[in-house]
């Protein structure tokens, strides 16, 4: 093997080995293989769990009992309610609490219609649960206080002539993971709550990119399928936890116990064994592929105690039905490709990339739970950080392109050039094997006997085309502008082109300023049959007939029948040889 070839392979390998170096590199996608699927579905699922507060607040005026029928006791008692009162500032409130999940970034959120039954109750029945829940507050201020043994229905029937309710004001307010402050929100469609139907409500916050739940297909949900439960549920708000912990969601996970179980009113429910108790209600059931497959609503009770381990959920095609009944539509927005892509590239250790996508996040919405947190621990392990080479995608390529040319070239070089020269060489050899071999060769030889005659005769002709030569004529033509019809012949000495009259041999009037005194030279040289145009320090310039500028300390060559032109096109020549 010669020595091109052995270079030539030696470079195909290195750009080889290169491209597939490359391709592997970019094509290479974060391994999150390390963590679980639960956590990815969890971490991927909380920002879009919220914490629903929905009910009324109650103002009340009161008329002491005993401003009618006077009597110490009843004094005693007056004093005492309106104690109660003023410790609350005249106000009580009713409220349910909740969870939700988000449905699409423009702030569409479900949950269970028991949630937000309060802002859909008729005004009588409405006050006659706030009488109830007033008496039963009153009732523990005096167990507490005297010990005694009121109870809520006594109380409203000694009091329910004197405490009057001034107004009552219906309010729904979202928390939405990882703090900020509470958003009113307002029930666009809502179902019946538990016992009555269907419990799903639909609630509507003035918010925008937001990140969202996918809603799945109950359809296909299977006995023993695994499932994540996400809420706030009221027991996790311990007195030993902070106020933040509140907004904080829990995760707990099970299986589905049963799918083809029906309520009382013949709606279909799923049964999950997952652990869950009052605060979880209208929280999203999770599937293994992260979709949303129903909301908790009740859970079995046993002489009322809950019974954990029997809890049932409304199912997401149900759940369907309410969310187009509220016009809403079930989707992701921008926020959830890129949280989903920096939580990928922070469990795979490319740490500058995740901060990237978590800070384009936080412009998009500064109250994405868990983001200010991210942000700190990327920026911490920036130092550690792996290099996403998909990112750099546009320039492999092209360098790809270019080595795969470099190949071509090697083969070319190294192989193929190789093969035509031998073949070449093998056409050039004659071999002579028969009399009519001889015979053409004989012939071939006549051939060139011949060509070198007429070589000889070319020859002669050349001296005669020198002849000729001597007669050719150099000539400049001014095509347009003021000199429009002017021919100079050279005539050995330069052409020099300007408004002074002393130095040049065309000359412009005083009138022409864009010219300058002595704008240009062009001179002939007749061994080279060529022109050479050189600009004098002009202002406006000297160009070519392609527009190029003639710098002042080059020389740029013609040939016959080129333009050039001063200034602007107005001022155009040509040189000709004729």
């Amino acid at each position: 093997m010669n020595k091109k070839r052995i270079i030539s392979i030696s470079v195909i390998i290195v750009f080889v080995v290169y491209i597939a170096t490359s391709l592997f590199l970019i094509n290479k996608k974060p391994d999150i293989s390390k963590v679980s699927k639960a956590q990815q579905i969890s971490e991927y699922t909380k920002p879009a769990v919220v914490r629903i507060y929905s009910g009324v607040a109650v103002k009340w005026n009161y008329r002491p009992i005993s401003s009618v029928y006077y009597d110490s006791t009843l004094y005693q008692f007056d004093s005492n309610v309106i104690q109660f009162l003023k410790e609350n500032q005249y106000y009580t409130y009713l409220v349910y609490q909740g969870s939700g999940a988000v449905i699409s970034p423009n702030g569409y959120i479900v949950t269970n219609a028991h949630v937000v039954q309060l802002m859909k109750m008729e005004d009588t029945q409405l006050k006659a649960m706030i009488y109830l829940d007033v008496c039963t507050k009153l009732a523990k201020f005096f167990n507490d206080k005297y010990n005694t043994n009121f109870t809520a229905e006594g109380l409203y029937a000694l009091i329910r002539n004197y405490l009057a309710i001034d107004g009552i004001n219906r309010l729904t307010k979202v928390y939405l993971p990882g703090g900020g402050e509470a958003v009113d929100g307002e029930v666009k469609s809502y179902g019946a709550p538990t016992g009555e139907g269907k419990d799903v409500a639909v609630i509507k916050i003035e918010k925008t990119n937001l990140s969202s739940v996918i809603l799945g297909d109950s359809e296909k949900t299977q006995l023993q399928d695994n499932i994540l439960v996400f809420g706030y549920p009221a027991a996790a708000d311990s007195q030993l936890l902070s106020k933040e912990s509140e907004l904080v969601v829990t995760i707990t996970d099970g299986k589905v116990s049963a799918t083809d179980k029906k309520s009382t009113q013949g709606a279909p429910v799923l049964q999950i064994n997952a652990a869950a108790t009052h605060g979880n209600s209208g929280g999203p059931v999770v599937d293994d592929d992260g979709n949303v497959i129903g909301l908790l609503t009740f859970r079995s009770e046993n002489n009322s105690k809950e019974t954990q381990g029997f809890n049932f959920v409304v199912p997401v095609n149900t759940v369907k039905e309410f969310v187009s009944q509220a016009g809403a539509k079930n989707e992701e927005g921008n926020v959830n490709k890129l949280y989903k892509e920096g939580l990928q590239l922070y469990w795979s250790g490319y740490y500058k990339d995740a901060l990237a996508k978590f800070e384009a996040v936080q412009r998009l919405n500064s109250n994405q739970s868990e983001i200010k947190k991210l942000i700190s621990d990327c920026q911490q392990k920036s130092s550690q950080s792996k290099i996403l080479w998909s990112k750099y995608k546009k320039i492999a390529i092209g360098t790809d392109v270019l080595a795969l040319i470099c190949i071509v070239a090697m083969i070319y070089f190294g192989f193929i050039q190789d093969k035509k020269r031998k073949n070449n060489n093998e056409e050039d050899v004659k071999v002579i094997k028969t009399e009519d071999d001889k015979k053409l060769l004989e012939k071939e030889i006549d051939k060139d006997a011949n060509s070198k005659n007429n070589i000889n005769n070319n020859v002669v002709s050349l001296e005669e085309t020198k002849n000729l030569s001597k007669n050719i004529k150099a000539r400049l033509y001014a095509i347009s502008g003021p000199l429009e019809g002017r021919v100079i012949e050279f005539e050995g000495e330069p052409i020099t082109i300007g408004r002074d009259p002393r130095f040049c041999k065309l000359v412009f009037s005083q009138d022409y300023l864009e010219i300058g005194r002595k704008h240009c030279t062009i001179s002939y040289n007749s061994e080279e049959k060529n022109f050479q145009l050189e600009d004098n320090g002009s202002e406006n310039g000297t160009f070519l007939g392609n527009g190029e500028r003639v710098n002042s300390s080059e020389k740029k060559y013609l040939k016959s029948g080129d333009s050039f032109y001063l200034s602007s096109g107005e001022y155009l020549f040509e040189v000709w040889l004729e």
